[in-house]
């Protein structure tokens, strides 16, 4: 099978030409979009744009953090994270993307800046319960300080 003649995105790059990330209309059109909650799916469609734009301009739009963020930025097990969202001891996501709950990095922060967590000397978590928390670090054999 012959490929298509032409220049590759590469070339066109040393050659000077604009690539798709290099229009800030574009991102800024991107950044719109994106701050204004839609999926990845909805920007897409609305832009017509591939795949390979989509991810590129997601990577330089503002951030917005999956449970993962979340779980790292506390220091929570997944089960824990889960657990606050389901019981409502958690803000609810500013959005979805396909099957993913997704927050702003501003919503997390003041949210945490209302509760009375403290940090864990051992793991370093955020816990609203220091002693409780301590015990379970106990009763799972850990030395602590």
């Amino acid at each position: 099978m012959a490929g298509r003649p032409g220049r590759t995105g590469s070339q066109l790059v040393e050659k000077g030409l604009p690539r798709f990330t290099d229009d800030p209309v574009s991102q800024d059109a991107f950044d719109r979009l994106w701050r204004q909650g839609l999926s990845r799916h909805e920007i897409r469609a609305a832009m017509e744009i591939g795949p390979k734009a989509l991810k590129a301009h997601a990577e330089m739009a503002p951030r917005r953090w999956t449970g993962k963020d979340i779980q790292a930025f506390f220091g929570w097990s997944p089960a824990n994270h889960g657990l606050r969202l389901s019981r409502g001891h958690f803000p609810p996501p500013d959005g979805r993307d396909g099957s993913r709950d997704w927050w702003w990095p501003a919503t997390i922060t003041e949210w945490a800046a209302t509760q009375p967590f403290v940090r864990c000397p051992h793991c370093n978590a955020s816990v609203a319960r220091l002693k409780q928390h301590l015990t379970k670090h106990a009763r799972d054999g850990e030395h602590l300080p």
